[in-house]
């Protein structure tokens, strides 16, 4: 079972990127996944805020590219899930 964290950035990416939840694994990023581009990652950095009601800083913005990197972002931030 995943921690709640991962579950709803996972559930994130999943919505994001219309790919379905269990193809989401720790590699998942712009290198794994065709659907990713620049647009795409717009609209996840705009997801994740609305999702976790948060501002993201945008010098954390390009590190935003791995389940556990957002993960890391957001946890920095003391945002929970």
């Amino acid at each position: 079972m995943m921690p709640r964290m991962r579950e709803a950035i996972v559930s994130v990416l999943s919505q994001v990127f219309a790919v379905p939840v269990a193809s989401i694994d720790d590699k998942f990023g712009p290198q794994t996944c065709k659907k990713w581009d620049s647009l795409k990652h717009l609209q996840l950095v705009l997801a994740l805020e609305d999702r976790f009601a948060c501002t993201i800083d945008p010098a954390d913005i390009p590190r935003l590219v791995t389940p556990g990197e957002i993960e890391t972002v957001l946890g920095a931030m003391g945002v929970a899930a």
